[in-house]
């Protein structure tokens, strides 16, 4: 019974010591380091933020909040795709990148979670990596659609 009740403190020790880490370092990155390959997109810090009575976010809360921030970067991203392949003569390239990206993207993040289990904080982590990720991908449309970084950028109608 005494090492079930040390387990469970050291539990709730490691668990608190992981929350402080990840609300208040992990996070604490602004945009331009979005090209880094870390989890330092800008809602982390958001989603744990006491609500307005000063209660703090639960794991539920932050899961939810990064789910929501995941939907707008992918209706942001989805807006410049959709932009690009009505100004691309060879949309059919962008179509096949996009949907190898697509695969690409769920795949890295299963990878880059693989060691998280299924506890709770799982949805937060994947949806984080897949914000992550999808952060970078909407810097690398909008760099083609202003043709700022790419040699020989596709041919525009």
């Amino acid at each position: 019974m005494r090492n079930l009740k040390t387990s469970i403190c050291l539990y709730i020790f490691l668990v608190s010591l992981l929350m402080v880490f990840f609300t208040e370092t992990a996070f604490a990155y602004p945009q331009e380091n979005a090209d880094s390959w870390d989890y330092s997109f800008p809602t982390g810090e958001k989603c744990f933020k006491p609500d307005s009575n000063g209660t703090p976010a639960g794991q539920i809360d932050g899961n939810f909040c990064m789910a929501n921030a995941l939907e707008t970067a992918n209706k942001e991203m989805n807006a410049i795709y959709k932009k690009m392949l009505s100004v691309l003569v060879e949309g059919k390239m962008l179509r096949e990148s996009q949907r190898a990206w697509l695969k690409f993207r769920t795949l890295e993040c299963k990878l880059r979670t693989s060691g998280m289990g299924e506890g709770s904080a799982t949805p937060y982590f994947v949806g984080g990596c897949n914000l992550d990720l999808t952060l970078k991908r909407i810097k690398d449309l909008n760099h083609l659609d202003t043709g700022s970084y790419c040699n020989g950028c596709p041919v525009r109608k």
